[in-house]
């Protein structure tokens, strides 16, 4: 016959409950609480949409069940925050993903987007992203775009200790406005593995990228007899462009196909200037198609 009033909710190893308080005796009891999606501290919510209507810059959104977006227009993020999966999975069935126009940091789960032409994480402005202890996986039949900096000038990404899975048609991180990318401590599978891009959609002039510690295998699989499915691990069409891979990174570069795929190349048309490409990394080719550079002046690149 106590009287338990309602105290607060919490989380205890990733369970979430009702705290309670007998009102004559003073003991807590904690009654389990179900149909939480997402947290931001001790607030519970029944969606990662919920709880991002509810955050406030410099909040943290931890998830507590996988997540399945279908909006065709993706998730847009316009505030300072992280999301910590908790080692949770957000799969997007439609091509667009996290659209970040605000800063944001992604940690500690995965993103899927195994759309064709599917994102994973797509900067819509200025902003600077943070990865770390992520999948992110975007590797359907073609044109995947795991990392896209899509929009703005000046941006950073910085990947650490995570996977990019742009599978065997995809480009892994894609550059359509200058940025500075980071990678360290991570792996990267794509049939490109940094774009950097200079047509009508946008310029990437002027970008850096750096690459530490980090494995990259990339897949020609193609067989074409008009040669048009060649393609390179690093791919330079804009000028102004700086790429470093240290010593203790490696470059597997595969071919199974009749297609030639480059460690370093351009695509048809373009004559980028003043790069500097400066890979320091092991780099191992397979297959009769695997090749150095092709397509591009070398008189700035260094092996």
């Amino acid at each position: 016959g106590h009287v338990l009033s309602f105290v607060k909710y919490t989380v205890v190893n990733n369970e979430w409950f009702k705290e309670f308080i007998c009102d004559e005796c003073g003991t807590t009891v904690l009654e389990a609480y179900s149909g939480v999606v997402a947290g931001i501290g001790n607030n519970p919510y029944d969606s990662l949409e919920a709880a991002y209507q509810a955050a406030v810059n410099g909040d943290t959104i931890t998830l507590y069940a996988d997540v399945t977006i279908s909006d065709v227009n993706g998730f847009a993020i316009a505030k300072e925050i992280t999301i910590d999966f908790n080692q949770h999975t957000v799969e997007f069935t439609t091509k667009k993903a996290f659209r970040p126009t605000a800063d944001v940091t992604f940690k500690n789960g995965t993103i899927l987007n195994e759309s064709v032409n599917g994102r994973c994480i797509n900067l819509r402005a200025t902003c600077d992203v943070v990865v770390e202890n992520m999948n992110l996986i975007a590797s359907a039949s073609w044109g995947t775009q795991p990392i896209t900096v899509g929009v703005g000038s000046g941006s950073t990404v910085q990947v650490i200790n995570s996977t990019i899975e742009a599978g065997d048609s995809g480009y892994a991180i894609i550059l359509f406005a200058k940025a500075d990318i980071v990678v360290e401590d991570s792996t990267i599978n794509g049939w490109n593995t940094l774009y950097f891009k200079d047509d009508a959609s946008g310029s990437s002039a002027g970008s850096t990228a750096t690459l530490k510690n980090t494995d990259i295998y990339s897949l020609n699989k193609y067989v074409d007899s008009t040669n048009t499915n060649s393609f390179n691990v690093i791919t330079v069409e804009a000028g102004e462009i700086t790429v470093t891979v240290d010593e203790q990174s490696s470059i597997t570069v595969e071919t199974t196909g009749d297609q030639t795929q480059n460690v370093l190349g351009t695509t048809t048309g373009f004559k980028p200037r003043n790069y500097v490409v400066t890979i320091d990394a092991t780099i191992t080719l397979v297959g009769d198609h695997a090749a150095l550079a092709g397509g591009i002046p070398c008189t700035n690149t260094l092996y």
